[in-house]
């Protein structure tokens, strides 16, 4: 039997600071004030999700189980399965069911294999969205279509070239002109990560695309997950709510 181990988070003081014209969310939903209806993100660390869930392998299909052997790196192997365990979570949250009877799919359009966008089955009306970095993991589930992101706070990549084939020239300047060039560009990339996911931007064409200006409809959530330090973006259509691992079990 599958057990979901439940822990009291710390309160968490609501705080919007400006980042790159980014309004960053740091406020946390309390565990009873969620709604049925609203869609929710979170990132944790990929061993606090392991530890949650007693067996976070067994909440897997077998295909998500074949595909979390194939990968070489323990540490990536780890990292998978805490993010397909912890997109069931969220859903489980929102939907009042167990996580155990959900089933999560993912099939590609362009060649049929068991990836891309996942699809929460049998659950018409709901969306979801996860995505797995380095000993951190995010989900997200929503009403309307969402897209999340999450990445180590790692500025090598802002070195070796990267932003400029990504961002547009005003991002670009702006990144550049930041106190942590390599933290401003994470910031934009799990923006554009989280929008591609939404299916509105293609991976071929970031750099045509300000994930500050280009899509002002949308509802963005812009966080920072302290251990492992990384920073986060979830995306949807309708608004999104923050909440803590601990605060998806009450």
């Amino acid at each position: 039997m599958l057990e979901i181990r439940q822990r009291s988070g710390p309160t968490v003081t609501p705080v919007t600071t400006p980042f790159l014209g980014y309004s960053m969310n740091t406020s946390l939903v309390r565990p009873s004030a969620l709604s049925s209806r609203r869609g929710i993100a979170v990132a944790a660390a990929t061993d606090a999700v392991l530890v949650a869930c007693d067996d976070a392998e067994a909440l897997l299909s077998t295909s998500e189980r074949e595909r979390a052997a194939a990968f070489r790196r323990p540490s990536d192997r780890r990292d998978f399965v805490a993010a397909h365990a912890l997109v069931r979570l969220c859903a489980a949250a929102v939907l009042g069911e167990g996580p155990a009877t959900l089933a999560v799919v993912q099939c590609c359009e362009r060649c049929g294999g068991a990836h891309g966008q996942p699809v929460l089955a049998d659950r018409s009306g709901w969306h979801v969205s996860l995505a797995h970095a380095s000993g951190v993991v995010a989900a997200a589930v929503a009403p309307a279509g969402v897209g999340v992101d999450v990445e180590g706070l790692d500025t090598a990549r802002f070195a070796h070239g990267l932003p400029a084939t990504v961002m547009t020239a005003d991002e670009l300047a702006r990144v550049t002109a930041a106190a942590s060039s390599g933290e401003a560009f994470l910031r934009v990339w799990v923006r554009k990560e989280a929008l591609v996911k939404l299916g509105v931007a293609d991976l071929d064409r970031l750099a045509r695309v300000d994930a500050a200006a280009s899509f002002p409809e949308l509802c963005w959530l812009d966080w920072t997950h302290a251990a492992p330090p990384a920073v986060a973006s979830a995306v949807s259509h309708e608004p999104l709510e923050l909440v803590s691992l601990d605060g998806l079990r009450g």
